[in-house]
């Protein structure tokens, strides 16, 4: 099962975390500011929409063999990630030493364990470090949950992010995310495990979505203010951080999946819904951005590397306007990957990986008694 009207959201959220990264000077960072600049926030909104689709994704399918599913995930975010790789070193190497060891910690999508290693190469992709535990751990997941009523799994769901939230805000207040050591800040906003209540909310209102009797989206004015609610419940959390933070008397985390709920419930009323705006977003042109928007985020920095030593130099305008030629070319090299690294090479991987010897004993299934 496939919702064409949440496919734009992943292009629009990777947009804003490349204004986020290299555009918050521009006009159009304050067109619609904070929401042009909450790139933590919409990697919050990358784990929970991830759980969500992965759970319907995998619905009906519980007993595939899990090596099935590892493989298809590998070839799904491996191809453009490890294209990525030699393009940033080659854009690295000129400012900082880069060890071989760290191109391998990169090319294994274990950087976000080893926060020291974070800040090297390209940057952006220790969120598909996080992803990459996500699926590792999700076989496991939907076999432990297989049998827990949709109810209890989104109380188990809301419980793990209520302790995940009282953790990180306890350790701002400790003043851990403000000391200069950069491995303390590291750790807080990009370990895999401060991130996982994120992608188990998404899981847990995948399940309910998937297990409703009717998923018949429903039409109506009521469906199309649910969503037009939670868009603005969003956009009033981000644009009154600071006045949330003196209600509250203390830091939190909104960079760490502080507003997951937030998201989950903007993910389930537009996949419930039927209205114009389900339709606007799902118009071939716009999924076609949302389809290539995992290359916009991960070619994002090794573009931008490109952009400033081979165009730039030519370009005889002001700052702003090289990064909209940047912007609009990022695009376009996004959509050519699509079609040229990310589709071919998700064969590849799934053509070679049909070479490997199988294993003598029988391949595990999730989400079944095997």
């Amino acid at each position: 099962m496939r919702i064409e009207s949440l496919t734009f959201l992943r292009f629009f959220a990777a947009f804003v975390v490349v204004v986020y990264h290299h555009g918050k000077g521009t006009a159009l960072a304050d067109w619609a500011r904070p929401l042009m600049v909450s790139g933590p926030q919409m990697v919050t909104f990358f784990f929970v929409l991830s759980g969500f689709v992965l759970m319907i994704s995998q619905h009906g399918r519980e007993g595939q063999p899990w090596r099935r599913f590892y493989l298809a995930r590998l070839a799904r975010i491996a191809p453009v990630y490890w294209f990525a790789i030699p393009f940033a070193y080659l854009a690295n190497r000129w400012s900082q030493d880069i060890s071989p060891g760290e191109v391998l910690l990169h090319a294994s999508f274990l950087q976000s364990w080893v926060p020291a290693h974070v800040y090297k190469l390209n940057i952006p992709a220790w969120s598909v470090s996080v992803e990459a535990f996500f699926y590792l751990v999700f076989p496991v997941l939907a076999f432990g949950l297989r049998n827990v009523r949709v109810r209890s799994l989104l109380l188990m769901a809301a419980g793990l992010w209520a302790l995940t939230q009282v953790g990180l805000t306890m350790a701002l207040a400790n003043g851990l995310y403000d000391r200069q050591d950069v491995l303390w800040r590291s750790a807080f906003q990009y370990l895999p495990i401060n991130h996982l209540c994120s992608f188990v909310l998404g899981i847990a209102g995948g399940r309910a979505f998937v297990l409703r009797k009717s998923l018949e989206p429903k039409r109506g004015l009521l469906p199309l203010l649910a969503c037009l609610v939670a868009c603005a419940a969003i956009f009033w959390v981000l644009r009154y951080k600071w006045y949330i933070k003196s209600l509250v008397g203390m830091e939190l985390p909104f960079a760490v999946s502080l507003m997951a709920p937030l998201f989950l419930a903007l993910i389930w009323t537009l996949a419930r819904s039927n209205n114009p705006l389900t339709r606007l977003l799902s118009l071939k042109p716009l999924v076609l951005l949302g389809e290539a928007s995992y290359s916009l985020y991960i070619l994002q920095n090794p573009v931008i590397y490109g952009f400033r030593r081979f165009v730039y130099p030519y370009l005889d305008s002001s700052k702003e306007a090289k990064f909209y030629v940047y912007l609009v070319g990022l695009v376009l090299i996004s959509i050519a990957s699509l079609y040229l690294i990310e589709r071919p090479g998700r064969r590849v991987v799934l053509w070679a990986a049909s070479f490997l010897p199988r294993l003598a004993r029988p391949a595990r299934s999730y989400g079944s008694g095997d």
